[in-house]
């Protein structure tokens, strides 16, 4: 993998500084299951931030960050799922759960081709729903126009991740320089919309 520029640690750096605040002083004005929910997905983009910051893209083929970094769009869509479309919750948690489980097995146990087909979908899956809830949401009058904001952040989350993955296929969507070059571009901009979305 190409080694990381300054530009770059400073964007995700800066992705870690914007989580953090919003961590500490944007959850107010949710509760219970949902704060826990963001929590985690905050949590762990600054941790995958500061990862990043400190050793590089390499850190990327360690299974381990992989698995964690799913995290970040689930636990995401979890609190989305669980504020806006409580019935259905109960069911997404076990779709997550599963997804979870199928990405640290296939990670572990089965042919490249299979763990990154197990982590496109459960990627996709939850980046669509937050990609599409934020636009329903604001089209029945429920949110402000800036929660449109979660909805593109989410999109470009997980297209940062479904590049990641097709890194492991024998030809990728694009070169691996190119996507280690976008990546800390869309993780900074996604905490953005993130953090704006989710405060106004």
């Amino acid at each position: 993998m190409s080694k990381i520029s300054i530009p770059d640690r400073i964007l995700l750096f800066l992705t870690a500084l914007v989580s953090g605040y919003y961590v500490i002083n944007g959850l107010e004005k949710y509760q219970g299951i949902v704060t826990l929910y963001f929590t985690i997905a905050f949590g762990i983009l600054i941790i995958t931030a500061i990862f990043l910051t400190i050793f590089g893209f390499e850190i990327l083929n360690e299974p381990v960050i992989v698995v964690m970094a799913t995290f970040i769009p689930l636990a995401l869509s979890l609190g989305l799922i669980y504020k806006y479309l409580q019935e259905y919750h109960l069911l997404y948690l076990f779709f997550s759960m599963g997804g979870l489980l199928s990405i640290l097995i296939t990670r572990y146990l089965a042919p490249k081709r299979v763990a990154t087909l197990a982590l496109i979908i459960v990627h996709g899956i939850s980046g669509i729903i937050i990609f599409l809830l934020p636009i329903i949401i604001y089209t029945k009058g429920i949110s402000s126009f800036y929660f449109l904001l979660v909805g593109v952040g989410g999109g470009l989350i997980s297209l940062g991740g479904i590049l990641l993955s097709t890194l492991r296929f024998t030809n990728p969507i694009l070169a691996a320089e190119k996507i280690n070059a976008l990546f800390p571009k869309l993780l900074f901009l996604a905490s953005l919309g993130f953090v704006i979305g989710l405060s106004l």
